[in-house]
């Protein structure tokens, strides 16, 4: 003869933690998608105030001061 010993069910808190859970890991994997698609579209604009880099989050410039033009070299990132 076996006996049969129920298992209480877990609280609802559980259920708030593995959703928070849950939904950090949705946010992290939508943030890490939506870096791989906007470098796609990354773009480079060169003015008097410096190197501008756009097509992600954050963005930013590099002050033409800070360039070094001496060592610069003419790059084709074309397929």
């Amino acid at each position: 003869m076996s006996e049969v010993f129920e298992i209480v069910p877990a609280p609802a808190r559980a259920y708030w933690v593995i959703a928070a859970i849950g939904a950090l890991l949705a946010a992290i994997l939508g943030l890490m998608a939506y870096t791989a698609y906007s470098t796609r579209f990354a773009r480079f604009e060169l003015s008097r105030e410096g190197l501008r880099i756009r097509g992600d989050l954050w963005g930013r410039l590099v002050p033409a001061a800070e360039i070094e033009y001496a060592g610069a070299r003419r790059a084709d990132l074309g397929p």
